[in-house]
């Protein structure tokens, strides 16, 4: 699912821009990863898109006022909010800047040459909320997939490229949480009126540790190779960590 499956607000219209010479874009092919930023100071969290989009044109309009360097003694103004997309509260994704953009985000010239910038309007000790963390999750995947990286493993904090508070300490968290977590391959049921047998190891040589009813829905968290049926010798790592299905058994819902 890349990011046109994802219900993506356009506000790019909305948000202050300042013609700049310093503005470089890339090829979409140059993008590796995704940077998470948040706001610094705890925020007045909306929920309403109405409120957001004011919170997001306050930074569009701060970046653009910002001195960001010099060259030659003269002030290098931002040409525009310095995030590619933000996520409310709300759970709503917005598109703020060209992914094709270069912005000045997190203060290492690969992070901002390599990663599309996120944004999360919250600060201070505040959590995201549990919307705003399963959008956030859907647009990560979304980048990784379009771009061809590794989701969990180029989902980077603005901390790791650059010595910073950002995104703050829970919103940090959750992303060295969510990289330790197992990759889930998918959710099953089973199909079999005699049930799915959840074996010990990979084969019907091995005992069994449970038995799955026909109808059971239970989630996949890798493959691993064993005794051929039907012609097939792949089997299902339980999530449940119980043992080993051949899907023969089951089918894949989701």
């Amino acid at each position: 699912m890349g990011i046109l499956d994802l219900p993506v607000v356009d506000i790019r219209h909305l948000l202050l821009r300042r013609p700049s010479r310093h503005l470089i874009t890339r090829p979409l092919k140059n993008i590796g990863g995704s940077a998470v930023h948040y706001n610094g100071d705890a925020t007045d969290i909306a929920v309403l898109e109405s409120a957001e989009i004011r919170h997001l044109q306050a930074i569009a309009k701060y970046h653009v006022g910002k001195i960001w360097g010099y060259a030659q003694g003269v002030a290098i103004y931002g040409h525009g909010v310095m995030y590619h997309y933000a996520v409310g509260a709300s759970g709503t994704i917005y598109w703020l800047r060209n992914q094709s953009d270069i912005l000045w985000h997190c203060g290492n010239a690969t992070g901002n040459n390599t990663t599309v910038a996120v944004h999360a309007p919250i600060g201070g000790k505040q959590r995201p909320a549990d919307k705003q963390w399963d959008s956030m999750i859907k647009l990560f995947n979304a980048l990784a997939d379009d771009r061809g990286f590794h989701a969990k493993s180029k989902t980077l904090g603005h901390k790791e490229w650059n010595p910073s508070e950002c995104p703050g300490i829970p919103l940090m968290d959750k992303i060295k949480t969510w990289r330790n977590e197992t990759d889930r391959l998918g959710r099953y049921e089973v199909i079999s009126p005699d049930g799915a047998n959840v074996r010990q190891a990979p084969t019907t040589q091995a005992g069994i540790a449970v038995v799955y009813p026909v109808g059971y829905q239970f989630d996949v968290y890798g493959i691993t190779r064993g005794q051929s049926i039907a012609g097939i010798d792949e089997w299902l790592n339980s999530g449940d960590m119980r043992g080993f299905v051949h899907p023969t058994t089951s089918r894949k819902i989701a």
